[in-house]
């Protein structure tokens, strides 16, 4: 605002000057070290005088403060998307995807974590449906703090079920990452069901947990209308089937023996190999290992 009011009474001072001269009035052009501050402002009162300046200021003024107030709600829109967008995918992928405007599509070695809640079913047929999103979402933003918290990317909500990709975004073992998320969130359900006691939300007794590395594929996958930026391939697949043989192994996580052989000793120690196992989809049975 002040600089455009010291821009125009400038150059409409440099006009009135050269208008003089020309008309013969004036027949000595100010010398530029006298267009200061101080010399310019003797024309002040002249200037202020004319209706048409005090126009011109008036819209100025008018117009600086639409600007600025249009920027700021630029500025609270973009914002705003930024945190909406983030929502619905992980904040480094959404970065990502802003500043580049696309995602390129990759094969990486990863860890793939699948977390589903026992006997959900039997919950969502007693109870309202407000009672069972406010229990999930009690469950799921716990799920997220310990998986970022682990360098962990959630990747999407099924259900009951969570999906976390491990080594995306982390220089430290993904497997290790993975498991570590599995360990803290078994240890934080108590506290989490007296949470849920409090709010009078049904708890949940128990989890199973599914963890595999392997070599996935990633990137954007859906139509032109839709997209989500996803991983997907065989190693998401057993991740999923080694969650659900934790009911038949009555454990509550189980990782293949890419993943045990990737841990730390330190994790290592906390499973015991439980055999030889055919996962549907697979032509060989895979050794498993479940957690003490």
């Amino acid at each position: 605002m002040g600089s455009f009011l010291l821009l125009y009474f400038y150059f409409d001072t440099m006009k009135t000057i050269d208008d003089a001269i020309r008309s013969g009035t004036r027949n000595i052009p100010i010398p530029q070290a006298e267009l200061t501050i101080g010399a310019i402002g003797a024309w002040l009162p002249a200037f202020l005088s004319d209706p048409t300046h005090i126009c011109i200021i008036i819209g100025g003024a008018f117009l600086a403060l639409s600007l600025g107030v249009g920027r700021t709600d630029i500025l609270r829109l973009k914002e705003r998307i930024n945190t909406l967008f983030g929502q619905y995918v992980d904040g480094e992928i959404r970065d990502r995807i802003i500043s580049s405007g696309k995602v390129t599509s990759q094969k990486a070695e990863l860890c793939i974590l699948f977390a589903d809640i026992r006997d959900f079913t039997s919950i969502s047929e007693t109870h309202e449906a407000d009672t069972i999103t406010g229990m999930l979402n009690q469950y799921f933003t716990l799920w997220w703090q310990t998986i970022n918290q682990h360098g962990g990317i959630v990747d999407k909500f099924i259900g009951d079920a969570v999906m976390a990709v491990f080594g995306l975004r982390s220089n430290r073992s993904p497997c290790d990452d993975a498991v570590a998320s599995f360990i803290d969130m078994k240890t934080l359900l108590p506290d989490l069901n007296s949470k849920l006691k409090t709010l009078g939300l049904p708890e949940i007794q128990n989890f199973g947990v599914g963890i595999h590395f392997g070599q996935v594929v990633l990137g954007d996958i859906g139509s032109n209308e839709r997209k989500n930026y996803t991983v997907i391939g065989d190693t998401v697949n057993v991740a999923s089937r080694l969650e659900s043989a934790t009911k038949v192994f009555k454990t509550s996580c189980v990782i293949s023996q890419e993943t045990y052989l990737l841990l730390s000793p330190n994790y290592q120690s906390q499973f015991q190999l439980l055999g030889s196992a055919n996962l549907k989809g697979k032509s060989k049975a895979i050794k498993i290992f479940g957690y003490k």
